[in-house]
């Protein structure tokens, strides 16, 4: 809402700042609102989201930690992961959160369960760095992923349940949980890869895709940003599927 500041330190600490108006020209100041404490390393990636007033933060730890914006208090843990955490996003209107972690993608529900996770390269090194979501809609049933790598890659996610027959077609299927210890939890869906984008030569550091699926947005750590048209039979597909 512009008034509050998320940062995230080396030592572990998620600090919590207000911006303050101070004297007759309103110049701004930042006031340290509350120190949150559970990592044991550095904080690598940080997201705020106001509609569900949640902070979720990510860290060498290996671990993802859920806090509540409004008290300022530790509400979960994720699952550890097996390898630090590089980079989270959180869907604004279904409250999902999703999380990167070296290739492992993963997509955690509103409570922290995990809907579906896989790996996304057989090369360890092509680090996902960036990511975004598909917001929903009354019309729309399937969700949209897209994930930027070290490589310059940037790969188009869509989430199916289990038992949806499209996996059949699907040129990329797993429910592999990765490293994850899910315990006897099994991932209701799974990620499918839609399609691979190549342009980018250097890491995909910042990704958007519009509420209406109709442009995505990709910056890499040259400076470069590229605007990606959607084609329209990915809106098609889904709106016949909607109307069967």
């Amino acid at each position: 809402d512009g008034r509050i500041v998320v940062t995230g330190a080396d030592d572990g600490l998620v600090s919590v700042w207000r911006v303050n108006k101070d004297g007759p020209r309103g110049s701004r100041r930042l006031r340290l609102e509350k120190a949150l404490c559970a990592h044991t390393a550095k904080v690598t990636c940080l997201r705020v989201s106001q509609p569900y007033m949640m902070i979720a933060s990510g860290s060498d730890d290996c671990t993802v930690i859920i806090w509540d914006l409004s008290s300022l208090s530790f509400v979960r843990q994720l699952p550890d992961f097996p390898v630090p955490v590089s980079a989270i996003h959180i869907n604004d209107l279904s409250g999902e959160i999703v999380t990167a972690a070296e290739t492992l993608l993963a997509v955690w529900g509103v409570n922290g369960d995990c809907l579906a996770v896989v790996n996304t390269s057989e090369l360890p090194s092509d680090l996902i760095a960036s990511l975004t979501s598909s917001t929903f809609s009354d019309w729309l049933e399937t969700s949209w992923y897209v994930t930027g790598h070290q490589s310059g890659a940037l790969k188009v996610w869509q989430m199916v349940h289990c038992t949806d027959p499209v996996d059949a077609e699907s040129k990329t299927a797993s429910n592999r949980t990765g490293g994850l210890n899910l315990r006897d939890h099994v991932p209701e869906y799974k990620l499918l890869l839609h399609k691979e984008l190549k342009f980018h030569k250097q890491p995909v550091t910042a990704l958007h895709l519009t509420t209406d699926l109709k442009q995505l947005l990709s910056g890499d750590s040259a400076g470069l940003l590229i605007s990606w048209t959607v084609p329209d039979q990915i809106l098609k597909a889904l709106h016949s599927k909607k109307a069967s």
